[in-house]
């Protein structure tokens, strides 16, 4: 049956099936240690987050739906079809089977998982290999049955995830004591906004509009204006229940510094704050938290990866795109939580500033931009965010000769370079050279 629109219950599952697609692993740590980092500057910490976090999956999500584009490689091809071919590959490994996928399995494994391992007396390599297993196992068969999205993650994993991360609130609330020890975390808005990247979820936001639109045409509504419409709509649902839920997280990270030391990451301190409030049942809350979000999400990027590939690649087989993308990330998941989000940074600041001005032009200049304008904004940014991706790289590549040249080189010449927004500035001007310039360039 064609509708013209969907019914507010339609469009709230929507909404939940979208939080349930972004809300996974780092969205878990990366608030918690975030709160902790930022101690009575939580405020102002969680609304840099919400920035990155929140707002750019929600341009992302308002760029598929102004533009009425099904996908991020049917957008991409507003500036050449080989960008459109590498950028939305790059874009699909980064968030799929090379990084995003296999930290998944990590972070549920070693917040809620490994603690069991060790009490049956098991070794942590076979732990995570026998989990590894399971975990994409599960995600495969569920994968292969992406019709039913809506259901599985919208009406039933989400509700559940919300409802075990409400027990843990309620219970902070209750018992908590809010009054912030002093923080760590330097430059609070503007570091907070550049920790709101490694959620990723500004790639997902363009990534899982091909998931989200072939959802709702699933529910009866074909014309691609009203779709672009619900589109907007239910995201903006999702990014208000994804905003309420990090703002409380970035609290209860803030607060646990009145009863336990500074962790090494948020997978160290979500296991403290739980236990903390209930005891040894915490660790089966926590188990149950982590495993249901970021198992949900893992199925949702290995359909978004899967169909996202047939569609660069006409012809290929979608079972074959979803055994990739639980394979890879199997081998790669016992790589280990710190070495993986170390690994995944200088990607995340190379591919995060294009995707970033890709989704500004389509808001900001789809009236105007021509194909020439999309190019040259990109190649600046490129440019300057190559040098953020050395800033960001592993010691032997920032220690070497040619990598300390360009550094150096960089923090002497580019503002904001320190804070990994030295690609924002020259964007801006080059936006406003391409505005003045705007006919000549749609004329070439």
């Amino acid at each position: 049956m064609i509708n013209d629109s969907l019914r507010f219950k339609q469009r709230l599952m929507i909404a939940s099936m979208l939080f349930g697609l972004f809300f996974g692993a780092g969205n878990i740590i990366f608030p918690v240690f975030l709160g902790q980092l930022a101690g009575d500057q939580v405020f102002l910490a969680g609304l840099g987050f919400n920035l990155t976090a929140v707002g750019l999956p929600m341009l992302a999500i308002a760029a598929m739906a102004v533009t009425e584009s099904e996908s991020v490689y049917e957008l991409s091809l507003r500036v050449s079809k080989p960008f459109a071919v590498i950028f939305t590959v790059g874009l699909y490994l980064m968030i799929g089977p090379l990084f995003a996928i296999p930290r998944l399995a990590t972070v549920s494994y070693e917040v809620g998982v490994a603690s069991w391992v060790d009490q049956i007396g098991l070794s942590q390599t076979w732990g995570l290999a026998a989990y590894s297993f399971l975990f994409f196992g599960g995600a495969y068969l569920f994968s292969r049955k992406s019709s039913n999205l809506i259901q599985l993650i919208g009406q039933w994993m989400t509700p559940l995830l919300i409802l075990l991360l409400a027990l843990v609130f309620v219970q902070a609330c209750l018992r908590g004591n809010f009054d912030f020890p002093s923080g760590t975390l330097d430059y609070p808005l503007a570091n907070s906004f550049i920790k709101g990247y490694d959620t990723m979820d500004g790639l997902a936001g363009l990534a899982f509009g091909i998931v989200i639109i072939r959802s709702i045409r699933s529910l009866g509504l074909k014309n691609p204006h009203r779709i672009s419409q619900e589109v907007l709509l239910s995201g903006g649902l999702c990014v208000l229940m994804m905003g309420l839920v990090y703002f409380g997280l970035i609290l209860l990270g803030a607060d646990s510094l009145n009863y336990s030391q500074l962790a090494a990451n948020g997978g160290e301190a979500l296991p403290r704050i739980v236990s903390h409030y209930f005891g040894w049942f915490g660790q089966i809350l926590l188990t149950l938290i982590v495993i249901v979000a970021c198992f949900k999400t893992t199925i949702g990027l290995v359909v978004a990866f899967s169909q996202a590939f047939q569609q660069i690649f006409p012809g290929s087989k979608g079972w074959l795109w979803s055994v990739l993308a639980c394979l890879v990330p199997g081998l790669l998941a016992n790589v280990g939580l710190d070495r993986m989000i170390a690994l995944t940074t200088p990607f995340l600041m190379l591919i995060y500033p294009l995707a970033m001005v890709l989704i500004l032009l389509a808001l900001l200049a789809n009236q105007w931009a021509s194909k020439r304008t999309y190019q040259i904004c990109l190649w600046v940014t490129a440019f300057f965010a190559v040098f953020d991706f050395i800033n960001h790289s592993p010691a032997f590549v920032k220690q070497s000769v040619w990598g300390g040249a360009m550094i150096r080189w960089a923090k002497q010449h580019f503002l904001f370079y320190q804070l990994g927004l030295a690609w924002f500035l020259p964007l801006l001007l080059t936006l406003g050279v391409c505005f003045i310039f705007r006919k000549r360039l749609a004329d070439q």
